[in-house]
């Protein structure tokens, strides 16, 4: 989008207060997943958050077809409204294997192989410079990608960390630190919201591909 689409849309945000509205089960990341839960309780919490904020939209974010049917159906039987909101895409690797025979897939599980980095997992915050994994994610997502995709802060960082609701894990090449990757799981399904690397390395590298691979 253009800067001056942006600024347009924010405009019409504000005054349509579109950022009057309730969130559940918010992450803070880019795609919310669900742990397994009642639907009767569904059911009871959006009677009371509509009771309590009568005028504000209830949000659930990351619901689809494929992974929350059933939640989908309480929201649309609830009177609830289907917003496209990003792409997202979903593997299946206990159904389909077909990725595995593409030749791209081949070529980045080439690429990792003729490497000299190496995986490590990171279990607390000491054990790696925070502030080098935030400067890895800000440099694609924000800084290459755009302002508008979640900024973290170091404290945001050090507590995923620290608390283990994020699985962090660092590509290094000697003591330089490369690339990292941080993916949670909910209810059998795994998610990446966190991913960054050093876009100044030469694309020969192949920081991206390894990532993609991990």
């Amino acid at each position: 989008l253009s800067v001056p689409l942006i600024g347009a849309a924010s405009a019409l945000a504000r005054a349509t207060r579109l950022d009057q509205a309730v969130l559940v089960n918010n992450w803070l990341v880019s795609t919310n997943l669900y742990p397994e839960i009642d639907l009767n309780a569904i059911r009871s919490l959006l009677s009371n958050l509509v009771e309590r904020w009568p005028d504000r939209a209830i949000v659930l974010r990351s619901v689809n077809d494929a992974l929350t049917r059933d939640l989908l159906e309480v929201l649309e039987a609830e009177r609830g409204r289907a917003v496209f909101s990003r792409q997202v895409w979903i593997l299946d690797p206990s159904r389909d294997l077909g990725f595995r025979r593409m030749k791209s897939f081949a070529r980045d599980v080439a690429i990792a192989g003729r490497s000299s980095s190496n995986w490590r997992r990171v279990d607390e915050p000491a054990d790696v410079d925070v502030d080098r994994i935030k400067a890895l994610y800000d440099a694609l997502y924000i800084e290459k990608y755009s302002s508008l995709n979640p900024q973290f802060t170091r404290r945001f960082v050090e507590c995923a960390i620290a608390e283990r609701w994020l699985d962090v894990h660092v590509l290094e090449t000697g003591s330089r630190l490369d690339a990292v990757v941080g993916f949670f799981l909910r209810n059998g399904v795994m998610t990446t919201p966190f991913i960054g690397y050093d876009t100044e390395r030469p694309q020969s590298d192949g920081l991206y591909r390894r990532i993609s691979v991990k």
